[in-house]
């Protein structure tokens, strides 16, 4: 039986439910600040521009919690998202100001760029059989060396066509439209894994690959999958962070993998069975 439909009898006969504190505590959490800062600060904090400020500022970064939850799901790490959006929304830059491409090329040259990282993130955890850690690390790395290289350790113009800025900046009921690519993506995510066979198959990987091995299941297929899939979804909120201030420095991207939710940083887990750090 599940933990979150089991009820706890007090010694009195009462029945506790369970609240889900275990599955649901980031919103709690986020629920607990919102009312502490507003009793703090009702004039500033309870409004509405409030609301539009930080979930515009915060869509990027849900973007690549979305990006690593698949890897995880399979039981294994993805420390390159960082990395990979950093490049992508540099080449995606240079390939607009100064190489004169056109936005949807530039897109798709980007895009295209987390798919192949992705690919060489699969082929180093199954084909070579590395630490998921250890592998994901190290490209990490060596996509920050080429960035710098393609930089030449300079700062990229962002593109300023009327195009480009109506892709990430345009705003409706005042918030910025990645809020609403955010929604998007987070409900193909929630169909894909809990309604598709393909989530099913994730899921257990990462529970027990060696039984879902022995059960007929392509266990390296689906953690390459994970990685193509993390590579690709991390590029693709690259190619929207040029226009946003702050984050304009060639390095700025790597500030994403230092703020990927603790829990990821302990033994990868699948929320329906145990782990795996890597895959055969």
């Amino acid at each position: 039986m599940s933990s979150s439909t089991v009820e706890r009898t007090g010694g009195s006969g009462f029945r506790v439910p369970n609240l889900g504190f275990d599955r649901f505590s980031g919103f709690y959490l986020g629920a607990l600040f919102i009312i502490l800062f507003g009793l703090w600060k009702p004039d500033q904090f309870l409004k509405l521009n409030t609301a539009h400020s930080v979930a515009s500022e915060q869509a990027i970064v849900a973007m690549l919690g979305l990006a690593v939850l698949v890897p995880l799901a399979a039981g294994v790490f993805d420390l390159s998202i960082g990395a990979t959006i950093n490049l992508s929304a540099v080449s995606v830059a240079l390939l607009q100001v100064k190489h004169g491409w056109g936005m949807v090329p530039s897109i798709i040259v980007a895009i295209l760029i987390g798919v192949a990282i992705g690919l060489i993130n699969g082929f180093l955890v199954v084909g070579l059989h590395v630490s998921s850690f250890i592998a994901t690390l190290g490209s990490a790395t060596i996509i920050g060396a080429f960035q710098t290289i393609v930089t030449d350790q300079s700062q990229p113009l962002p593109p300023t066509t009327s195009a480009w800025l109506n892709l990430t900046q345009h705003k409706i009921f005042g918030f910025q439209i990645v809020v609403y690519y955010l929604i998007i993506l987070a409900l193909i995510f929630w169909w894909a894994l809990d309604h598709t066979p393909a989530g099913r198959y994730i899921y257990a990987v990462g529970g027990n690959p060696e039984a879902s091995r022995l059960s007929g299941v392509k266990v390296g297929k689906w953690v390459w999958l994970s990685f193509v899939t993390s590579g690709t979804v991390a590029a693709s909120p690259g190619c929207s962070t040029r226009p946003c201030p702050g984050r304009r420095s060639p390095s700025a991207g790597h500030s994403f993998s230092r703020r990927t939710p603790p829990r990821s940083w302990g033994r990868p887990s699948s929320s329906r069975g145990a782990s795996t750090c890597g895959a055969r």
